[in-house]
């Protein structure tokens, strides 16, 4: 997923169906696959932690590979009419969003006594689903020319699995003065299980011209805003070697390096065919 601020560019394949009875109650499907054509780097984070008498330093930077998102919307709606030309509606859908990606990090850490070098990579599967509520209008200023507006707020739930891979190299310095200071060098290759909990908050904006040439047929020509902040709660990362300290520095740094605020905008042209049934 892309980091704090990112925009990028992308690829969506969509679908949609959808069933009126008396153009007042519809059931509503919509599906879309979506991948980026570039990914943005991470910003890279400086960070400090203190424990009684020592103290940690360092820096984390992080890219992106291979993202990719399959959403799914299932949900009903009801439209009153207002006259002939306006019409105003309430929907509730249900969400189910899966993500996936890969992570490259590099970084270096400093301590009194250590100095780490890493090298790592991961890959991560995200779940996230939810109720989402929202309201449409439909503007018909003549039987062949349609404006439609949907607006849905957005609070999903969800979690994340990551497994990982870490090559780690450093130093430890053992001293008891400065006459008798001695180092040691070390390489280990570390693997990572992850498990974090994940909020989903913001907003579905979509903005539809409809041109119907038939009663069966018409196309639309319109613009989608998703605009959302993932939040991790609750990081829980199982690596062999790990101490209490580096659990705990995972724990307050992971969620502030990845709390992220996505934007999608969308310009799309979608040919419709609709039959009516007595």
């Amino acid at each position: 997923m892309p980091g704090i601020g990112s925009n990028y560019n992308g690829t969506f394949a969509t679908g949609n169906l959808e069933y009126r009875y008396e153009d007042k109650i519809r059931l509503l499907y919509d599906s879309r696959k979506a991948s980026p054509l570039g990914i943005p780097d991470f910003s890279t984070v400086n960070y400090s932690f203190a424990s009684g008498r020592l103290a940690t330093f360092g820096s984390l930077n992080s890219r992106l590979k291979g993202w990719e998102e399959s959403t799914t919307k299932m949900g009903l709606a009801y439209y009153h009419s207002f006259g002939n030309h306006l019409s105003v509606g309430v929907i509730g859908r249900k969400y189910d969003i899966t993500q996936s990606y890969g992570r490259t990090d590099s970084g270096t850490s400093f301590g009194s006594s250590t100095f780490f070098f890493q090298n790592s990579r991961s890959n991560y599967e995200t779940n996230i689903s939810g109720f989402v509520p929202g309201i449409g209008i439909e503007i018909k200023p003549t039987r062949w020319f349609e404006i439609i507006y949907t607006h849905e707020v957005v609070n999903l739930t969800g979690n994340q699995r990551g497994t990982g891979a870490a090559l780690l190299f450093g130093t430890i310095s053992n001293s008891s003065s400065s006459a008798t200071s001695s180092s040691t060098a070390f390489s280990l290759l570390l693997f990572n299980l992850t498990n974090t909990n994940l909020t989903y908050k913001g907003t579905v904006q979509n903005l539809d011209f409809v041109f119907r040439y038939t009663s069966w047929f018409a196309t639309r020509y319109g613009f989608t805003q998703e605009r959302y902040t993932r939040k991790f709660e609750n990081y829980i990362s199982i690596s062999p070697l790990a101490s209490a300290s580096s659990v705990l520095t995972n724990a307050i740094l992971y969620p502030a390096f990845t709390q992220s605020e996505v934007v999608f905008r969308n310009f799309h042209l979608t040919i419709e065919f609709s039959k009516g049934f007595n």
